[in-house]
């Protein structure tokens, strides 16, 4: 703005500007009615502008505008405190990850840097009119504020006024507090080794998870025994070591011995984990999901799980005349090769694709029969030394099996794609494919051997057992008819060493 002095008074101002990158331009000045004030307004400022103005007979020296950044927030930390109660330390929370949340009773502190000199700082609540909490600031460009007990969520901002007189207008970074409850811990339990059934003298391991706002203090896991239809069942306790909580999250594992819980064949058990928090005025209570495991004959067991054996060994069958078919349609391909290389290339792959879908099948396998041995394992229906043979020979083999034999003859087969155009098809890169599938369909068959003697060792535990509980059978009844006998001689009061 321009202002005319004197009984003269021009017609017309006339501005002329450039800015830093070279660009002029004029224009005339809009005037007031008495043509003593003259305006012009700078729209889109980028770089620093020189101009003069010219009227009349007078031109003025040149003017400067400089162009100034606001403050910025340079460096932020947030950090959440806990209610009182919880007697924990404060948490740093990375907005780039999530937003703050702050238990009711608690309190958030921001605290950071200015790209400027700062005069103050607040934190902003709501929209850019909302309430403020006046910052403290340190030194020339830093603050710190304290956001004490927050009553609900709310967006919130950083404002930052510099020695220049400067603001920020978005107030970034901007991020919400938000304000939540003290909920109860919670809870996971599994079983792992033990499937739905077991017998009565076995070990149930078992997994605890338990994750908690603020801190963990109790726990246990309640064992309960069906009962008669009358009688609710009576939960035994099983107290978890509170040296082993004491923190935010815990994670557990033991073994629960069940013989000593005496449990008959067609019980069912049924376990809960609880753990407790220290919230106040009154404590949370988490509590798991059941864990529920029936309880059977060794007979039962035993049949159960050779009739998954079988059907593990009818599945690996099946696995090798697939990997069968892939390998003779490898040799269709190269008996017949392709007119194009793209073709080939589509082909090789779709070999490898299906190469490692055999795989993850093997995997599945190799994962149910683990699971097989863990529960003769736990349910000590074979001897420990013979399990861990045969967890070598057949989940060790499966294993191998997948990750070395078939992972290696799938890449093959991708590389053999990818170089398509130079792949000799009938020359040594398509017999290399083909001694890779021959190697695989071998060591397919020896695992299958080895589980087959898994099978006939479960057949031969038992029929052992079945010839013990025969034995067991004939000695009781040996027994009933000694005592027959003696009643007979003796008469209804036994004989001379009745009692002994």
């Amino acid at each position: 703005t321009a202002r005319s002095v004197g009984e003269e008074h021009p017609d017309k101002v006339t501005i002329f500007f450039e800015d830093s990158e070279g660009a002029r331009g004029q224009a005339t000045m809009k005037a007031d009615l008495q043509g003593i004030h003259f305006r012009h307004e700078f729209t889109e400022v980028a770089f620093p502008i020189v101009f003069r103005l010219e009227g009349g007979d007078e031109v003025t020296r040149d003017y400067r505008i400089e162009l100034m950044d606001p403050p910025e927030v340079e460096e932020l930390e947030i950090l959440v405190g806990f209610p009182e109660y919880a007697g924990r330390e404060p948490r740093t929370v990375d907005l780039a990850v999530g937003d703050p949340e702050v238990l009711r009773g608690g309190y958030v502190v921001a605290k950071g840097r200015s790209t400027k000199p700062l005069e103050a700082a607040s934190l902003v609540l709501g929209d850019a009119g909302g309430d403020e909490v006046p910052a403290l600031v340190i030194g020339t460009h830093g603050f710190e504020v304290r956001l004490d007990d927050p009553k609900g969520t709310v967006l919130a901002g950083i404002r930052l006024r510099d020695t220049d007189g400067l603001s920020n207008p978005t107030l970034s970074p901007r991020f919400v507090i938000r304000v939540a409850d003290d909920r109860a811990p919670k809870v996971r339990l599994t079983k792992h080794g033990i499937g739905t059934m077991a017998v009565s003298g076995a070990v149930l391991p078992w997994r605890l998870r338990a994750h908690d706002d603020v801190k963990i203090v109790e726990g246990r896991l309640e064992v309960l025994k069906s009962a008669g239809d009358r009688q609710a069942p009576e939960p035994h306790l099983v107290p978890i070591d509170a040296a082993l909580l004491g923190t935010e999250s815990a994670e557990l594992e033991s073994e629960l011995e069940l013989g000593p819980l005496q449990l008959n064949p067609g019980a069912f058990l049924t376990l809960y984990a609880y753990a407790k928090d220290n919230a106040q005025p009154e404590a949370h209570e988490g509590k798991s999901d059941p864990v529920t495991v029936k309880i059977v004959t060794i007979e039962e067991l035993e049949s159960d799980l050779r009739r998954r054996q079988q059907e593990l060994c009818r599945l690996f069958q099946e696995l090798i005349k697939r990997e069968e078919r892939i390998r003779d349609r490898f040799l269709a391909i190269r008996d017949t090769p392709p007119s194009a290389a793209a073709e080939l290339a589509v082909r090789l792959e779709s070999q490898g694709q299906d190469q490692r879908e055999i795989g993850r099948r093997v995997h599945a396998i190799e994962r149910a029969i683990t699971q097989i041995l863990d529960e003769m394992y736990y349910n000590r229906i074979a001897d420990t030394q013979r399990i861990h043979e045969l967890r070598s020979k057949v989940v060790n083999a499966l294993d191998d099996l997948r990750t070395r034999v078939m992972e290696e003859h799938a890449r093959r087969l991708d590389d053999g794609a990818r170089r398509a155009d130079r792949f000799n098809l009938r020359g040594s890169d398509g017999d290399e494919v083909e001694q890779g599938y021959a190697r695989v369909l071998a060591a397919m068959k020896a695992v299958l051997a080895h589980m087959v003697r898994v099978e006939a060792f479960m057949e031969i535990v038992e029929a052992v057992r079945s010839i013990m509980d025969a034995q067991a059978e004939v000695r009781e009844a040996t027994r009933r008819k000694q005592e027959d006998v003696l009643r007979e001689i003796f008469g209804p009061g036994g004989g001379p060493d009745e009692g002994k």
